[in-house]
């Protein structure tokens, strides 16, 4: 594994990644203040399918990130020791996920069924069930996440991850991993298409929701910069060629025109914009300096995970009690609520993070003190 990838006091650490996962989760946040605007009849700057679409590709960023992050983390561990403690692996994810993600779905649901009272109470119909099974994604495509909270659907995609892809990394060898990866971005790709045309609208739902060809997709990414000094192989020359600058211009000219075309055809192609985020994650990973490596970017990133499951509550709070603003016409009427957003979303996910998260991180960091593999994050 790279060396210069980052072993910061036995942390596995990609430097400018944290930085761009926040400014994925303020991407996030912005959509979802202009879904609300245009929920309540004001004009917005994104509007209609577009604005769902530009929150969703931050979305699919997170899941090519956690692809490329977990799968390093993984290949490192099975580089050093042989094997993969998959126990330990989904223990210390779940220290990392499940508390302020089943805090947020606790506080969801209980001001969902007796403030706003649009869930019913029970638990069968209003996917309490599904949720806390990690089956978010599927409750999204069921309709049965309460508003307040709709963002968890990703988490859930997040955790059937973490839970196959150890398995499938333990029992292959590392030159049979990079088929395995195509295999599966081929096959969902497949799926994708047959379920598009012939799958009813749930279905089609789960299977894009699930995304797991974008985790791949990170994976592979993954694999090429394990495998960069490799003489002769196919996947080093990739990479070399990803570092070229060349690359770099190519690659944000195709991301403009995409956006033109998925905005004029209402059409995502996902799985071309995480083939370019994955370029993006490469180039940048190696990046010990720059903008991205700012402190508060860092900062940011490191909350961004709260910022990510809080914003929504902020929002609801500051439609209900500070509606003045919806009446501010585009574009004053967005950065009135953008701005507030944002401050309260960092205030409140800097209380989580302090308050939370930190005591399960370091219940976390200190079962793996003895083995130097724990990616932050």
């Amino acid at each position: 594994m790279n060396p210069s990838a980052g072993n910061h006091h036995g942390k596995l650490y990609f430097p400018s990644l944290t930085g761009l996962r926040a400014i994925a989760a303020f991407t996030v946040l912005f959509t979802h203040v202009e879904r609300y605007r245009m929920s309540q009849g004001r004009p917005a700057i994104l509007t209609g399918p577009f604005n769902s679409f530009v929150g969703g590709l931050a979305v699919t960023f997170f899941f090519v990130l956690s692809g490329f992050l977990i799968t390093s983390l993984l290949l490192k561990e099975k580089e050093k020791t042989g094997t993969i403690q998959v126990l330990k692996f989904l223990r210390r994810r779940g220290l990392r996920i499940w508390p302020l993600y089943y805090t947020v779905l606790t506080g969801g649901y209980l001001l969902s069924i007796f403030v706003l009272k649009d869930t019913g109470s029970n638990p069968w119909q209003n996917g309490l069930v599904l949720n806390t099974l990690m089956l978010s994604n599927v409750a999204f495509a069921f309709d049965m996440i309460p508003d307040i909270m709709i963002q968890i659907w990703s988490v859930g995609t997040e955790e059937q991850f973490y839970f196959a892809w150890p398995f499938l990394m333990r029992h292959m060898a590392l030159h049979k991993l990079v088929r395995a990866f195509l295999v599966v971005i081929v096959c969902w790709g497949v799926l994708d298409v047959l379920v598009h045309f012939w799958g009813d609208a749930r279905i089609r739902a789960i299977v894009f929701r699930t995304r797991i060809d974008c985790m791949a997709i990170g994976g592979l990414f993954a694999m090429a910069v394990l495998q960069r000094d490799q003489p002769g192989g196919w996947m080093a020359r990739c990479y070399r060629l990803m570092q070229h600058r060349l690359t770099g211009v190519a690659g944000l000219a195709i991301f403009v025109v995409l956006l033109v075309a998925s905005r004029h055809w209402d059409n995502s192609f996902y799985q071309l914009y995480a083939l370019l985020f994955g370029i993006l994650i490469v180039r940048t990973s190696r990046q010990s300096s720059g903008w991205l490596e700012s402190t508060p970017l860092k900062f940011l990133g490191k909350i961004s995970y709260g910022i990510y499951l809080l914003h929504h509550f902020v929002i609801y709070f500051i439609f209900r009690e500070m509606s003045f603003m919806l009446s501010l016409p585009a574009p004053w009427g967005d950065l009135a609520v953008f701005v507030p957003a944002c401050l309260l979303s960092i205030l409140t996910a800097s209380l989580s993070y302090r308050l939370l998260e930190s005591p399960f991180l370091r219940r976390r960091d200190t079962e793996a003190a003895t083995k130097p593999l724990l990616f932050r994050g």
